[in-house]
């Protein structure tokens, strides 16, 4: 009885000694340190990602990355139908690309206030918003 209880001891204070990674490190160099809001999958090998001034998109299951930056400001929400067509969710306002990121179409909001999230139904190509007050 007395080992099991120097055994759970022991597994106790080596797992105070152990040294994890502090924090997240970049390994990709060619993309920029951003924050990151978004994550949307398209299939097992496609991926869009939003966040401060730039999305990311991958091809190839993530082993490298391309870099679309923009000038929109923070993305708080992307709803993607494919790697070309994808609506995005700003602070003040909701965009809409054809050609995967390389330019905008702002769309219409009769909001003045900041927009927190956006849901898309795809088969209308309609959605939904909402704004700081809940509206």
């Amino acid at each position: 009885m007395r080992s099991i209880y120097l055994l759970m001891v022991y597994f106790l204070f080596s797992s105070f000694l152990t040294f994890p990674q502090k924090g997240w490190f970049l390994q990709n160099p060619t993309i920029p340190p951003s924050e990151l809001n978004k994550v949307v999958m398209l299939n097992d090998s496609t991926a869009l990602v939003a966040g401060w001034k730039v999305l990311l998109y991958t091809t190839n299951f993530g082993k490298s990355w391309g870099l679309q930056p923009h000038s929109l400001g923070t993305v708080r929400g992307l709803h993607a139908l494919n790697l070309n067509e994808f609506w995005i969710t700003l602070i003040n306002g909701i965009a809409k690309t054809t050609d995967g990121g390389l330019t905008f179409t702002r769309q219409y909001t009769n909001s003045t206030k900041d927009i927190y999230a956006s849901f898309f139904l795809t088969p209308c190509m309609a959605g939904l918003w909402v704004d700081q007050d809940g509206e």
